[in-house]
């Protein structure tokens, strides 16, 4: 047990305090001290339609494996190449 807290005592302190003087790490203070951010409407509703997108997208792929796996999707002609 001791050597688990040397370890972090070495590399998790040190480590912790270098992130929180990184852009990333200033981020994360801004938000623990102010809470959520606000919204940004336009955001959110780019967010909203792109999510719309990708739920058609899943669809779409969903049709593609099931044709592909009832076998719609195979060639009718099994005579490949030659005369």
């Amino acid at each position: 047990m001791e050597g688990v807290i040397a370890v972090f005592a070495l590399f998790g302190v040190p480590g912790i305090y270098f992130l929180g003087k990184t852009d990333i790490g200033q981020a994360i203070v801004y938000r623990l001290r102010n809470g959520d951010v606000p919204q940004d409407a336009t955001l959110v509703a780019e967010v909203d339609e792109l999510r719309h997108r990708l739920a058609e997208m899943e669809e779409r792929l969903d049709f593609a494996e099931r044709a592909l796996a009832s076998g719609a999707g195979a060639p009718r002609n099994s005579h490949i190449g030659g005369a």
